[in-house]
């Protein structure tokens, strides 16, 4: 059975006590949930939804780099946004940070 090997940054927000930034198992990278907190301040981005969503995808991607990933490799991702108005700009913000072929499902 292969083994479950923890991804841990210093340069990415701490996760909660009972989680784990990252998980590699059997080749495949499992993310704990990712939001926008600046890794700096461990405060929560301020600013309109998009500002906090860019923080989280940046998060994201340093937590895939710490695993010797990126967010082109990423196959499967959950968004929850709280405000559908910010959604045209979400998308914007989505298409250019997954840029990978084929996209995230």
């Amino acid at each position: 059975m292969p083994n479950r090997i923890e991804i841990r940054t210093d340069q990415a927000p701490s996760p909660r006590p009972s989680k784990s930034q990252a998980v590699v198992y059997n080749g495949m990278i499992f993310c704990s949930g990712v939001i926008g907190v600046d890794p700096l301040s461990s405060k929560l981005v301020e600013g309109p939804t998009t500002a906090r969503a860019a923080q989280a995808i940046r998060n994201l991607d340093i937590i895939l780099k710490e695993a010797g990933s990126s967010l082109q490799d990423v196959i499967k991702v959950n968004i929850y946004l709280t405000d559908m108005a910010a959604f045209p700009e979400f998308n914007k913000l989505y298409e250019a940070s997954f840029t990978g072929t084929p996209r995230p499902v």
